[in-house]
């Protein structure tokens, strides 16, 4: 995890100035390459930003997105449709095992876009379409964002070493590639 140093650096000179004046100080909090990161004061959000990360927090609990229970949906309905109950309920164990991970990545990649802003994000608001070009930053450094220790406080657990983590979300994310496809696979061969 050489880049994990990178991410944890906290030596910053300047803070930006942003439009609007707040009572609640914003400071930094880790540098992905040259790109830093703030956040406001733990459990302060503008509510700009809180709305998202409400609902980024309930995907957290559900340990899957709403994009994936949308499409499980939408799969379920096709398979009932057509009598393979079978495959209905291999899709619904699938989404059960779901509760026994600890988390899913994609959802909290999600909660940090909220948490975490860079100098170019309004702080007090939240532009989806940034935050998904963070989001994409941030999985090229996957295991290293994940073992960064602001990352590890939105996690319900963080007793993972850099080489637990790396091993987890590579198995994590083959189980959901592996249900994605099993969901596409249900979707595309309606009757």
């Amino acid at each position: 995890m050489t880049a994990e140093r990178e991410l944890l650096t906290t030596d910053v000179t300047t803070a930006p100035a942003w439009p609007a004046a707040s009572e609640l100080p914003i400071r930094p909090v880790f540098a992905l390459g040259d790109t830093w990161y703030y956040r406001f004061p733990e459990g302060d959000l503008p509510v700009g930003r809180a709305f998202a990360a409400r609902a980024y927090f309930e995907e957290l609990e559900m340990r899957c997105t709403r994009e994936h229970l949308l499409q499980y949906c939408e799969a379920q309905k096709t398979c009932l449709n057509r009598g393979d109950l079978m495959e209905a309920a291999r899709l619904t164990a699938e989404l059960r095992d779901r509760l026994d991970w600890i988390f899913a990545p994609d959802t909290v990649y999600k909660l940090a876009a909220v948490v975490y802003f860079d100098a170019s994000e309004d702080p007090y608001a939240f532009d989806f379409a940034h935050a998904a070009r963070k989001m994409e930053r941030w999985k090229a450094a996957e295991a290293d964002f994940f073992v960064a220790r602001p990352v590890l406080s939105l996690l319900p657990y963080s007793g993972f070493t850099a080489s637990d983590m790396q091993a987890w979300l590579w198995n994590v994310n083959r189980a959901t590639q592996a249900q994605a496809d099993h969901i596409l696979h249900a979707i595309c061969n309606k009757p």
